[in-house]
């Protein structure tokens, strides 16, 4: 089967509101924006300490994280208003195995039918149709939607 291409036109104003959002000052984003719920979390997820950086979650509760640290391996547990979400980058897509096809947009296949997709925000493409979800754009969003459509981990490597 060739190379599938999201429907150009919803790819085209998906583009346009992902533009429009990243004009808006952080001041009218919101508190919300870089807070993470603990109900978005699942153990294996990275997320960002305020000291020690990116750390993978090896449990956690409502209110609390347990750490493991990447660079020690070392378990620690701190208050979850001490994380901030990872962004997802171009670089870290790649090194998850997304592929760059066309230059608009990155792709990682999931089966031969279903893709994650990512034009400045995650989407899922089935056959020739892509669903956008402009307020996904962090690592453990990724792992989350990878987990679901996929039934496994994503091997993330940060």
């Amino acid at each position: 089967m060739g190379r599938r291409t999201p429907n150009v036109l919803l790819l085209g104003l998906f583009q346009q509101r992902a533009k429009v959002e990243l004009t808006k000052s952080p001041a009218t984003v919101g508190v919300n924006f870089i807070m993470i719920q603990a109900n978005d979390l699942r153990i294996g997820n990275y997320v960002n300490h305020k000291t020690f950086g990116i750390c993978k979650i090896v449990a956690l509760d409502y209110e609390s994280i347990c750490i493991q640290r990447t660079d020690l391996d070392i378990k620690e547990w701190f208050d979850l208003h001490e994380f901030k979400p990872t962004p997802l980058t171009e670089e870290i897509l790649l090194k998850c195995g997304f592929e760059n096809y066309t230059g608009d947009f990155l792709e990682l296949t999931i089966t031969e039918d279903i893709s994650i997709i990512w034009v400045g925000y995650l989407g899922i493409m089935i056959g020739g149709s892509a669903i956008f979800f402009p307020d996904k754009d962090k690592v453990h969003e990724l792992q989350n939607l990878y987990k679901e459509l996929k039934g496994e981990e994503l091997t993330v490597n940060l």
